[in-house]
């Protein structure tokens, strides 16, 4: 189901590290990107797309261990900002 307001992305890490998550657009502009510490093992993100406007998006997680990206569609008819 596409995400509505939120997302939670679960990831799993060999080190605590510095992890980037990085969201693009359609057409390949970055709309967020934020840096935090995670730690060793399985983490957890929630991200609050609830001002994201309706579209396709690409969400990218980095770091050392860790190299993944999620393709979405935000879609939610109450909110077309």
């Amino acid at each position: 189901m596409p995400p509505n307001t939120e997302m939670f992305r679960y990831y799993s890490l060999v080190a605590e590290a510095d992890v980037t998550c990085q969201v693009y657009d359609i057409a390949g502009r970055m709309v967020h990107n934020e840096t935090f510490k995670a730690s060793k093992g399985g983490n957890g993100m929630l991200m609050d797309f609830s001002s994201f406007k309706n579209d396709y998006y690409i969400l990218k997680l980095t770091g050392k261990g860790i190299e993944d990206s999620y393709k979405f569609k935000k879609n939610n008819s109450t909110n077309n900002r």
